[in-house]
This record gives C-alpha cells, sequence and structure tokens, in this order.
C-alpha cells in the first residue's frame, strides 16, 4: 500500500492520498481519512516510535526501513513491511506490506524445527541426519555416539539398518565428524 501525507512542520504529518492497496490493507476508506493527521489515523503510531521515525525522514532527508513492524489499535493489528522516504514539496511517502501471515508461518517453522531438534537429541533411538546427496553425517544424537563407541553394540548392524552398505565407511566418517578417535 502507498499513503502520501504533507509534512507540517514541527510534527503533524497530514494524509493526501492513498492508493487501493493501502485501503485493502488497512480497512480504511482514504476519502473518508484525507486532511486528518497522522497520529489520529493511527492512535498508537506515537507511542510505538512510529511517528518520530516518520517526522526524522521529513528532517533528515533519509529514508526509513523497518522490515517488521507490530502494530495494534482499535481498528488494525498485524505485522508490516514499513518504508518512509521524503517527496519533492513537503510530501512523505509510505509503503507497506501485511506480512502477518509470513511472519505467522515462520514462527510455526522455527517451533517445528526447536521440537524436531529437541525429539532428535532427547531421543533413546540412535538417530543421524545425514546429507543425501553427498551420505555425508551432519548431526547425531547421543545415543548414536554411543552406539558408535561401543563395540559391543553391534555398529555395523546399526549403520546397515540405516541403509549404509558400507559400514567401515560410515563409522569412519562419523567418528571424524564427532572428534572420535579410529578403532
Amino acid at each position: 500500500g502507498l499513503f502520501i501525507y504533507r509534512y507540517e512542520p514541527p510534527e503533524r504529518l497530514v494524509l493526501l492520498s492513498g492508493n487501493p492497496a493501502a485501503e485493502r490493507l488497512t480497512g480504511l476508506k482514504v476519502e473518508d481519512w484525507i486532511g486528518r493527521e497522522f497520529n489520529e489515523i493511527f492512535p498508537q503510531a506515537r507511542l510505538r516510535g512510529l511517528t518520530e521515525s516518520y517526522l526524522t525522514v521529513m528532517r533528515s532527508g533519509l529514508p526509513f526501513a523497518e522490515e517488521c513492524f507490530r502494530y495494534q489499535d482499535d481498528s488494525l493489528a498485524g505485522v508490516f513491511s514499513i518504508q518512509a522516504f521524503p517527496l519533492p514539496g513537503s510530501r512523505l511517502g509510505i509503503t507497506f506490506e501485511n506480512i502477518t501471515e509470513r511472519v505467522q508461518v515462520e514462527t510455526r517453522v522455527k517451533e517445528s524445527e526447536r521440537k524436531f531438534r529437541e525429539l532428535f537429541h532427547k531421543s533413546s533411538t540412535g538417530m543421524f541426519l545425514v546429507d543425501s546427496a553427498t551420505t555425508r553425517i551432519l548431526d547425531a544424537n547421543q545415543t548414536a555416539e554411543t552406539l558408535l563407541r561401543d563395540p559391543e553394540r553391534r555398529i555395523m548392524d546399526v549403520a546397515l539398518d540405516a541403509g549404509f552398505g558400507n559400514t567401515r565407511w560410515f563409522i569412519a566418517c562419523f567418528r571424524r565428524v564427532h572428534g572420535c578417535t579410529p578403532d
């Protein structure tokens, strides 16, 4: 979305226009808000430091970008990627994208990865993480390390069960990766 504001020193930003994407992303009907001050339109902006960031753009002439800005008031909530930049004639351009869904997906992926790591490392079953293209062992849990260090536990069977035909290579690679001394 895009909003255009007029800068009125020392600290007023008055809405001049906005595009249809801005209306869709904010739920605001732009024509109803033209002529109103930024903080009236977005009442939590001053408290979150956004107003000051925009005013700094106008005072310094330097653009502002915030990749992951969380905003919430009575009519709008979400995570936004924001860019603000000065325009000729004491104007401020603000482009933004609602990235709430992307952030939620990234959060779920990170949580899933955390749960996998926890399961992997706490499992009583020996587990290896292997690069399928190179067959290089990337990680192993404590149970797997114990199995490889203990010849009485039939290490060759562990390697064969994991699908490694060359068990000596498997064991040598694993020991090299994890600093174990060769037999």
